[in-house]
């Protein structure tokens, strides 16, 4: 290891989704020539996630293998890994605030020895409405460690805004914008827009409102909850068709097609990045009940609107979505509203033209080299250094 340059460790995640691929890339070509980083990586972990890359001989950036070690305790999967153990030689340790993780608070023995730790996550449980005592102990503890660490690598701005009504200083806190790379599914787009309506009808769907749902098979998807919003659909209108792409439990996508019909509903499974925009562009509507990740912005990247409900379970990136690019429903939307809304959204043109005339505009800020350099901006500060110039970045 250099002893002239810096060396950061990012362990705050196992695995690595095709999108931070493009992240770590940007981190890479963009950073000052002080300081070197390292990403963790587990293949196993990466096998087990459709949408998570696992070759790495095409990373243009370093990585340092590891292994999680897994045990299930009354249902909940908990995960170490012996980085912990190894990153004493690293002058800065990234790690994510999940608790699942073990390896990530057990990191912090780093601060006994006077080694810098920064965190990066949400802050807190997004996911779980109503909190057990377990679950708000656990939320106390996040905070407590997020005050120990040197820096905090949040999200978006509303988590920087939740970290400082927990006390935390703020300009220890560093907004990501987390993101995906909209500027290539942009350009996509594009280049396949003209083809819209041929692919439509080579795909048997020239006649049909179409319906698109991309994500893990998860119960945070909500998925029993629009299959029977699809049913209501079908009952009042068959010209619906549904496509369903994603990994997971293929269970619930099997009682869509018994309670619905094959015809009406087709399971894509795991489509490669390089096939799935055709799926973007001949669709309608992008349907979202569950909670709301990343999924929408890829849709808004190819002016297909998503359906979403408000919900306070939604992860940061929820923030991204407003009444100008997106349709969202009250908390209270029951299945057949959502069905309702469907049906009324994709009658009014000119009201879906609108939105679908602000999606990008409202998103095209979000960009990964962005993102890169708001996460650069934060190694500077917590190595202690004078923050590079931005015409500086890239330079060697």
């Amino acid at each position: 290891m250099s002893n002239s340059k810096k060396q950061i460790l990012i362990a705050h995640q196992s695995t690595i989704p095709h999108y931070r691929v493009a992240f770590y890339e940007a981190v890479e070509r963009l950073r000052p020539r002080w300081w070197e980083f390292t990403v963790m990586y587990d293949k196993e972990e990466a096998d087990n996630f459709f949408y998570l890359s696992s070759n790495i001989n095409n990373f243009n950036f370093r990585i340092k293998k590891t292994k999680s070690y897994t045990l299930n305790i009354l249902g909940r999967r908990l995960i170490f890994q012996t980085f912990p153990f190894t990153s004493m030689k690293y002058d800065l340790l990234v790690v994510g605030n999940a608790m699942n993780n073990i390896a990530y608070p057990i990191s912090f023995i780093r601060k006994l020895f006077g080694k810098p730790i920064a965190y990066w996550g949400h802050g807190r449980d997004v996911f779980t409405l109503k909190k057990s005592l377990l679950k708000k102990m656990t939320d106390g503890f996040k905070m407590v460690l997020s005050n120990l660490a040197d820096g905090f690598f949040a999200y978006t701005e509303g988590v920087k805004k939740y970290l400082i009504q927990g006390g935390i200083t703020p300009n220890k806190i560093f907004p990501l914008y987390n993101t995906i790379n909209i500027e290539e599914k942009r350009k996509e787009y594009e280049l396949i827009l003209p083809d819209r309506e041929a692919l439509r009808i080579k795909m048997g769907v020239n006649s049909k409102k179409v319906l698109l749902m991309v994500g893990r098979l998860t119960k945070e998807r909500r998925m029993e909850f629009f299959l029977e919003s699809y049913k209501h659909l079908l009952s009042i209108d068959k010209s619906y068709k549904l496509f369903i792409i994603g990994g997971g439990n293929k269970k619930i996508v099997e009682e869509f097609q018994n309670q619905c019909g094959k015809e009406f509903v087709e399971f894509l499974g795991v489509v490669p990045d390089d096939e799935i925009a055709k799926y973007y562009i001949v669709s309608d509507l992008f349907v979202y009940p569950g909670s709301v990740g990343l999924a929408p912005l890829q849709a808004l990247c190819y002016n297909l609107i998503p359906i979403v409900i408000d919900s306070d379970t939604h992860s940061p990136e929820f923030e991204y979505l407003n009444k100008n690019n997106s349709i969202i429903l009250p908390k209270n939307t029951d299945a057949r509203e959502y069905a309702n809304s469907i049906k009324s959204f994709l009658e009014n043109k000119e009201e879906l033209i609108k939105i679908q005339n602000h999606a990008w505009d409202s998103i095209k800020h979000l960009t990964i080299e962005n993102m890169a350099k708001n996460f650069i901006s934060g190694i500077n500060f917590i190595l202690d250094k004078e923050r590079i110039s931005s015409s500086s970045y890239g330079n060697k």
